[in-house]
């Protein structure tokens, strides 16, 4: 959790195993950053802690870094987060570091299903030493990156939009953001 004196807003983010997530825009609601901060927090340590039971009971499977079966954020988990603020999209990365390429990082997407397959797909691109195949699905993954924040950003006016017309419909003012 920082302040950011310039935008004067509080910019998140959480990290580990090289995958980040973080809110699509920032908040300037110090109490909405702190719950968003524990709830990221409590997805990290819960995705840590799913990720040691997985590496423990299966030794056989090679490295860590390598355990493409166990991803960094089940939706579960991502619905933990989403319970603190369903209308604040997150968005996800990884940045993906191989012994004897350069480091790449995949697009930021809201969407966690085409994170999870780009980084499987950059990871392995880069161990095969397929760095041109890499930057070419990169900047793919920038267009539809665009198109799944449009996405998100259209799904969640809909469902501010809607919870409006139910609160209208129910006799109570609907708060003003």
């Amino acid at each position: 959790l920082k302040w950011s004196p310039k935008s004067r807003d509080f910019l998140l983010q959480v990290a580990w195993r090289g995958f980040r997530v973080k809110p699509m825009s920032s908040t300037r609601d110090l109490r909405q950053a702190i719950d968003l901060h524990i709830a990221l927090n409590a997805a990290r340590a819960a995705a840590k802690a799913r990720f040691q039971a997985f590496e423990g009971s299966a030794p056989f499977l090679g490295p860590a870094n390598t355990l493409d079966g166990c991803v960094p954020l089940t939706e579960s988990e991502l619905w933990e987060i989403m319970a603190e603020d369903p209308f604040i999209p997150m968005t996800f990365c990884t940045d993906i570091n191989v012994v004897g390429a350069a480091r790449k990082q995949t697009a930021w997407t809201p969407s966690l299903e085409h994170h999870n397959e780009w980084r499987v797909l950059i990871r392995q691109g880069l161990e095969k030493n397929q760095v041109e195949l890499v930057d070419a699905a990169k900047d793919a993954m920038k267009l539809v990156s665009s198109q799944d924040r449009a996405k998100a950003l259209a799904l969640r006016t809909r469902a501010a939009t809607r919870m409006q017309a139910e609160l209208r419909r129910r006799g109570a003012a609907p708060a003003v953001p």
